[in-house]
């Protein structure tokens, strides 16, 4: 399949279920690709610049239009932002670039089994979305090791104290959920971010070490860490339910949180100490069902939404 040159996006679903398309040839300016355009397209192996030396396909001998065959190396589009399913089950895709994206979508390159270290790692600061290289190379179990695409800790794996290496930048949705091995973990100064649901349900850990660095806690990172004690961290931003259920948690330092958010620290029963200098507002729930509670301080200005303190 060719596209036309003034093509500069490919939008929601435009080639999904293509099940005999094999090869697609895109203009270099297109840099971002929409939700599911290729979706379950079985067969697909490669996208490639249109206009560059393309690839051999496969040993079938398959030739171009000009009847010649297929030689060189591929010319793969650099792609600033993938969709939401982009890829879902291109199982015999090989190879794709990803030097310059910015974003990966939820399960944008998931059941693509063949993918794996041939794929050209994302930059600093990429972000990417759950499940986003489910089935593949990269998130397929390595031995108790952890995978890591473009500076982001794709999942997680150990047991006891884990030590995560000092190039991870970001950690992906869900990449250490369920671990109930997990006691302590140490963060590295790199660190940028913490995805939705990044240690939800690790019931045994006790102890984080949070970096300077640290901006961002997405939704639900520590929700039902059951046996947390204290968190200290100097994030701008924590999500919805980012703690809550962590019912042993006893103090919370949250010193550079402009906003306490929904259901914050929800069902944190035995959270006795909370402290915080910058929140300007507190949403519906954040402190619902303290029970131990008996020291606020910080520079709440107003609470955001009724039943802020509920139970």
């Amino acid at each position: 399949m060719y596209l036309p040159e003034q093509v500069r996006w490919i939008g929601r679903a435009a080639g999904k279920c293509c099940c005999e398309l094999r090869r697609c040839l895109v203009p270099a300016g297109v840099q971002r690709v929409e939700a599911e355009p290729f979706g379950a397209c079985v067969q697909l192996q490669e996208v490639l610049v249109s206009g560059a030396e393309p690839a051999s396909l496969d040993a079938s001998g398959q030739k171009e239009p000009d009847g010649t065959k297929p030689t060189g190396h591929p010319a793969l589009p650099a792609w600033k932002s993938v969709g939401e399913r982009a890829f879902y089950r291109c199982e015999k895709l090989r190879d794709v670039c990803l030097e310059q994206a910015e974003w990966i979508g939820k399960e944008a390159f998931a059941g693509c089994r063949l993918l794996d270290k041939n794929a050209r790692d994302g930059r600093s600061g990429l972000r990417i979305g759950e499940r986003a290289f489910e089935g593949t190379g990269y998130s397929a179990d390595r031995g108790g090791k952890t995978a890591i695409f473009g500076g982001v800790l794709l999942s997680g794996a150990g047991c006891g104290e884990v030590c995560l290496p000092e190039q991870v930048t970001g950690i992906a949705p869900y990449a250490f959920a369920g671990n109930r091995g997990i006691t302590k973990i140490r963060l590295p100064e790199s660190l940028q971010w913490i995805g939705e649901g990044a240690f939800y349900g690790c019931s045994g850990l006790l102890e984080v070490e949070f970096p300077e660095g640290l901006q961002r806690i997405e939704r639900r990172a520590f929700e039902k860490c059951l046996r947390l004690q204290k968190i200290e961290t100097t994030a701008w931003q924590a999500g919805t339910a980012a703690f809550a259920g962590c019912v042993s948690l006893k103090e919370a330092v949250v010193s550079n949180l402009s906003l306490l958010s929904e259901r914050l620290f929800e069902n944190c029963g035995a959270l006795e100490i909370c402290s915080f200098e910058r929140a300007g507002a507190v949403l519906s729930h954040c402190f619902g069902g303290w029970r131990a509670l008996r020291e606020v301080s910080g520079g709440m200005v107003r609470v955001g939404r009724a039943y802020a303190f509920g139970g």
